[in-house]
């Protein structure tokens, strides 16, 4: 769960969880998490996906969530955040929740990213 200051700036959006660096290749596998914030955080970036898969499969995310606003304890729920109630700065969730680069690869299976269960 990410929060706090660190990532409450949308205009200077930090990565929560980097997964590898720029050119990595190799296994890796990623099974059953939730990834969430809590609080204002604008400028989150909840994973960044660097991984290059050296063959089909090897490295992957399975069974895995991607979840912001809504849920109990993210301090983004409807008695916060109801429609047309809030300040925008005070109930934003995410700048982005599954950042794939353009030299990464993987094979996901089960895995949702979404926002709001309100």
């Amino acid at each position: 769960m990410g929060t706090g200051p660190n990532f409450g700036d949308l205009s200077k959006p930090r990565v929560m969880v980097k997964v590898g660096n720029a050119g990595d290749a190799g296994p890796l596998e990623i099974v059953e998490m939730l990834f969430t914030v809590r609080g204002p955080t604008a400028g989150a970036i909840l994973m960044q996906w660097n991984v290059k898969a050296p063959s089909a499969g090897v490295a992957g995310m399975w069974d895995t969530h991607f979840r912001v606003g809504g849920a109990k304890g993210s301090d983004l729920d409807m008695a916060l955040c109801a429609k047309g109630t809030h300040n925008y700065q005070d109930c934003t969730a995410a700048s982005l929740l599954l950042h794939i680069t353009k030299q990464a690869s993987g094979y996901f299976e089960n895995v949702w990213v979404w926002t709001g269960d309100q």
